[in-house]
């Protein structure tokens, strides 16, 4: 059985705003580099231009870094400190979760 256009019509529609508002203002990023307590570190290339932030789970108030594609983000271990590191800048914190994610 054949249902009328507008109410096929109108179930589309519904269906269209309904994912608009779900997704509307979801501005979640999954973090680009991250280092758990005791994990092995690892530095990359960026992989595009932007703010890197660097977040941790305790509540670390984010550091901003303009970084260019290329330059080296990510974490180094040393002498049981966490080394934080975004181009040229290296900032050392006590061992925990940390993760750079462009803003």
């Amino acid at each position: 059985m054949k249902r009328p256009m507008a109410i096929t019509g109108w179930c589309g529609l519904g269906a269209t705003i309904l994912c608009a508002f779900m997704f509307a203002g979801c501005d979640y990023q999954a973090p680009a580099i991250r280092y758990h307590q005791g994990d092995s570190a690892q530095v990359v290339p960026v992989p595009e231009d932007g703010a890197w932030q660097l977040y941790s789970e305790a509540g670390l108030t984010p550091s901003l870094y303009a970084l260019t594609k290329g330059q080296r983000l990510g974490f180094e271990r040393q002498n049981g400190l966490v080394i934080a590191v975004a181009g040229p800048h290296r900032d050392a914190y006590p061992d925990g979760t940390y993760y750079w994610r462009l803003r």
